[in-house]
């Protein structure tokens, strides 16, 4: 769909503007915004959790099952992943063209000359882990 707005003058400008983030800013922006929607679905299909049931239908739930193991592994791998991926690539993080990349992960923190601000993006999905944590306490 990208591909077939380029042939206006708006179109070409923004598919330029977007080209270098659109590969990974858009799951970083995505795991970002709804990082809390994931880990509340995570937490409240683990109180429910059951991997049988009586009639003999079971490939919704089986579907069920195997969507919540892989995203309860991309909530827990994703800001570990981040901070080792931040700490690795400290001394790119102020580069144009890193930043174009992967600017989405660390934006709005100045990361340079500050290294202890690698942690920032961590806490922040750790609050929102433990805002979900508290909702799902708070439902029952």
């Amino acid at each position: 769909m990208a591909r077939c707005c380029n042939h206006t003058k708006c179109g070409k400008k923004v598919q330029d503007y977007y080209a270098e983030s659109q590969f990974w800013g858009t799951p970083i922006d995505f795991m970002t915004s709804a990082y809390i929607e994931l880990v509340f679905a995570c937490l409240i299909n683990w109180t429910m959790f059951t991997s049988t049931r009586e009639t003999d239908q079971d490939f919704g739930l089986f579907i069920n099952n195997v969507y919540l193991c892989c995203a309860s592994v991309l909530v827990v791998v994703y800001p570990i992943g981040l901070c080792v991926f931040l700490k690795k690539n400290y001394y790119d993080l102020h580069y144009e063209a890193f930043k174009a990349k992967f600017g989405n992960a660390y934006d709005g923190i100045e990361l340079f000359d500050n290294k202890k601000a690698i942690w920032i993006p961590v806490l922040f999905f750790l609050r929102r882990a433990a805002l979900a944590v508290t909702l799902v306490c708070l439902s029952g």
